[in-house]
């Protein structure tokens, strides 16, 4: 759902049903490592996107679609808490009769997301989103939380996960364990790393020099110079199979067993002129190493 300011303030006092997926390791966007970044007000909130614009539309969209199934929607800000945790749930919308949670998601919007859902009217749902709707339905006290989807390539979408008490609990003990844990005592969590795009958010304090990890350096300086003599290598090795062509534009090789015992199938390797798509420039042509396989 989309927050306000003031609610993405608020959101470093509390864990929301989306953040329980990245403490229990199941968010493919955010680890652990990044939320207590968040929690802990070490990073710059994130910018605005096309793409989250995008999902901000579809979102009324697809509440309008949950309407049509599911009766009239209470839209109001609907904030619940789960007792004695730090867990606040935000729901999209609450079922008017029923008072059940729920929870709109969008997926596909920014190009194909590789995840599992199921036939509309299931439960089958990505982890992540398993974990929120059932956050979602103890922090309401209902037996279930409805998810509408819009899934790119497929449309509107009407999912109904029920709670499971097994569940919930554990869920409120890896929330509790992470909060006193870690962002009260403001440590890092142990078996997680940030990704990059948290990393150049992280604020900074300008001139601070700190002392470093020889080990840590050392073994950047070393993966970095793999890098590099890694990517001598490959352009040596293509070099060579260009020169292996002569003047011709294409060679073939049989089936071949390579140094780390896999195999590759027969093929073609073409070194042939491509044309670059001119949409500010001129077209330009280059040539372009490929494999083809099977020919």
């Amino acid at each position: 759902m989309t927050l306000t300011a003031t609610q993405i303030t608020e959101r470093q006092k509390n864990i929301g049903a989306s953040d329980v997926a990245a403490i229990l390791g199941l968010s493919p966007w955010v680890s652990a490592y990044d939320l207590w970044l968040e929690k802990t007000g070490k990073v710059e909130p994130r910018e605005d996107t096309e793409l989250t614009k995008a999902g901000r539309i579809f979102e009324d969209a697809v509440l309008t679609y949950a309407e049509e199934e599911l009766g009239r929607l209470d839209r109001r800000g609907t904030e619940r808490r789960i007792e004695g945790t730090p867990i606040l749930v935000h729901c999209d919308a609450l079922v008017f009769a029923s008072r059940e949670p729920v929870e709109c998601k969008t997926t596909g919007l920014g190009g194909w997301v590789p995840e599992d859902w199921g036939e509309s009217g299931t439960d089958e749902v990505p982890h992540r989103v398993l974990i929120q709707a059932i956050t979602q339905a103890r922090a309401c006290e209902r037996d279930v939380c409805h998810v509408p989807a819009f899934i790119t390539g497929r449309g509107f979408s009407l999912f109904t996960i029920g709670h499971s008490r097994e569940l919930s609990d554990i869920i409120i003990e890896k929330v509790l364990a992470f909060w006193n844990g870690y962002v009260l005592k403001d440590t890092p969590p142990e078996d997680s790393s940030p990704h990059t795009e948290y990393l150049k958010r992280r604020i900074r304090q300008l001139d601070k020099t700190v002392p470093l990890d020889p080990d840590v350096v050392a073994a950047a300086i070393a993966a970095q110079t793999t890098a590099r003599e890694a990517d001598k290598a490959k352009e040596a090795a293509m070099n060579n199979l260009i020169v292996a062509l002569g003047d011709a534009e294409a060679g073939q090789y049989p089936a071949l067993t390579l140094p780390d015992g896999t195999k590759a199938p027969a093929g073609v390797f073409t070194y042939k002129i491509e044309t670059r798509k001119g949409y500010v420039v001129e077209p330009t042509e280059f040539r372009m190493p490929r494999f083809k396989k099977g020919q």
